[in-house]
């Protein structure tokens, strides 16, 4: 009962609307003794930031955010992938002798590698094109701190008008996804060739 609730809770941000999770987190990150968060950080006698509108602050808390939301898919993949790891070729390992080092470094650490390889290069992939909680939280301020190539492309067409350049540089990103793709799928064989 209690591994499912903390399941639930870990994965509820994964199927909680983006935009209304950047909302949230707007309010909480409140500067001053306006938001929760700094509230609670004033009980114990620390001023909080402005979180959102400060530069050193302000790409951290988006980078934590997103983190949080994305947090519960790559915990389920994970856990997908250590409850399918073969138990025989374990239990052969623990048999010839393989302490808990030995056994997770050089036997469950490899069985793990595709799935570490494929969660991060999608998260790599999601994380070039995060819009919407750059739009509602920070809008892609302070002085541009926050500005990411998404964002940016957005920026370059819908408020400088420069269409052509913001074009070039969705071109640009596309290559970019589509390397990060092809290196993913390329790895993904040849880590498997080397297992069979």
């Amino acid at each position: 009962m209690g591994t499912r609730f903390v399941r639930g809770i870990i994965f509820l941000p994964v199927v909680t609307s983006g935009v209304a999770w950047a909302i949230v987190w707007k309010y909480l990150l409140q500067g001053g003794d306006a938001g929760p968060i700094n509230w609670f950080l004033s009980l114990i006698g620390i001023e909080g930031p402005n979180w959102l509108f400060e530069k050193g602050w302000a790409m951290a808390s988006v980078i934590v955010n997103r983190v949080m939301k994305n947090l519960g898919m790559n915990v389920l993949i994970f856990m997908g992938a250590v409850l399918n790891m073969p138990g025989d070729v374990i239990e052969a390992a623990r048999i010839d002798g393989a302490k808990r080092f030995t056994l997770f470094f050089k036997i469950k650490l490899p069985l793990l590698m595709p799935t570490v390889m494929m969660v991060a290069i999608v998260t790599i992939i999601g994380s070039m094109r995060v819009f919407d909680t750059i739009k509602l939280m920070t809008d892609g301020g302070p002085e541009g701190s926050t500005m990411v190539m998404v964002y940016y492309i957005y920026h370059q067409a819908f408020r400088m008008f420069d269409t052509g350049f913001a074009s070039a540089l969705a071109v640009v990103l596309f290559l970019i996804v589509l390397v990060l793709t092809a290196l993913q799928w390329f790895s993904r064989k040849r880590i498997s060739f080397y297992e069979s």
